[in-house]
């Protein structure tokens, strides 16, 4: 009786071993599955997060080169619009009625504006004549340039190397002047080369000419860059006192703050104002001053053209030489697109 209590205990005893097991196994299995579940779900939810950023970054993507491609287009139509002046410039050089509308434009670097569709453009007109030609400099007149590298915070040791060293540059002989540089100086460089001995082609040549640095050509931070004062395309050494900018201005020998107001104000006046020219308007001031200007327009312009849309900072620059021939032709010089350009 007692061996079948025993085994009768022991039967309940694996009984409930059993179903404890069967309980256990039954909640691993559960358990495993909802670990299942949850990375599935945690793998799921990262791929849509994913999918989800992609999809808005080349959302923006494309966004930011819509807005481009039409500030682009803004861009070129301003400048086509320049072009347009112009032409219109040329063909009505005796306007002397001012229709709303029909003005002409001034060629000084000044802004125009204008709208097309939903978006705006901003254009400067300067013509070549009114900067400091390259290659028209000579011991002469390269005072100017050196007035205009100390007005914007060069020294004046420096100012007379960077003039000696563009004349060198340019001269067909390998003597250098006083605090200029020819070969011997180029050739101890790490990186030697030779000086040209020849006119500019373009102003990039002039970072390889000794003591012009970027923060002189460019400008840094406050300081503005004399590079945008400086022109290659120029064919008249003088400066054009009806297009020159300030910056020029100041810089011409025997010119005052007065004679520079001066000429700005006639800049303003109406054409049926402007009865004399630019030297008579002077009158006795430009004495001082007649070695170095001139007010002969030329036919080649740069011109600054920017398009945007409302108050967005993305914008899109264009700079172009122009040079017109003719009444309905004109050619190209140069072309950035896009550009550096503040316009």
């Amino acid at each position: 009786t007692d061996m079948k209590r025993l085994h009768e205990n022991l039967d309940r005893i694996y009984a409930w071993r059993n179903h404890d097991f069967q309980r256990f196994q039954r909640f691993s299995e559960r358990g495993i599955a909802l670990i299942l579940v949850l990375w599935v779900v945690t793998i799921l939810a990262v791929a849509v997060l994913s999918f989800s950023l992609t999809t808005r970054s080349e959302a923006r993507a494309m966004l930011t080169y819509k807005e481009g491609v039409e500030n682009k287009f803004l861009a070129e139509a301003g400048l086509r619009r320049a072009i347009m002046e112009l032409f219109y410039r040329k063909t009505n050089p005796q306007q002397q009625i001012l229709r709303e509308g029909f003005e002409i434009f001034q060629c000084d670097g000044r802004p125009y504006e204008g709208e097309l569709a939903d978006g705006r453009y901003r254009i400067r007109i300067t013509d070549e004549s009114g900067k400091i030609n390259l290659n028209g400099l000579t011991d002469a007149n390269g005072v100017v340039l050196k007035n205009l590298l100390m007005n914007q915070g060069v020294a004046d040791d420096e100012a007379n190397v960077i003039v000696d060293s563009i004349l060198d540059w340019r001269d067909q002989d390998n003597v250098h002047r006083l605090s200029g540089a020819e070969d011997d100086y180029y050739q101890s460089l790490p990186r030697p080369y030779r000086a040209k001995n020849a006119d500019f082609e373009t102003l990039d040549e002039l970072f390889r000419v000794r003591g012009l640095t970027a923060a002189i050509l460019l400008g840094s931070g406050e300081q503005k860059g004399i590079l945008s004062c400086l022109t290659i395309y120029s064919r008249s050494d003088k400066i054009n006192l009806n297009t020159a900018p300030p910056e020029v201005l100041k810089a011409i020998p025997g010119i005052s703050g007065e004679i520079i107001e001066r000429i700005l104000q006639y800049r303003d006046l109406k054409p049926d104002e402007k009865v004399q020219l630019i030297s008579g308007w002077l009158g006795p001031d430009l004495n001082a001053i007649a070695a170095y200007v001139t007010d002969a327009e030329s036919n080649v312009y740069s011109i600054d053209a920017m398009g945007y849309k409302g108050n967005d900072k993305r914008r899109y620059a264009i700079q172009a030489v122009v040079m017109i021939e003719g009444t309905q032709k004109y050619r190209f010089l140069n072309h950035k697109s896009p550009s550096l350009s503040e316009s």
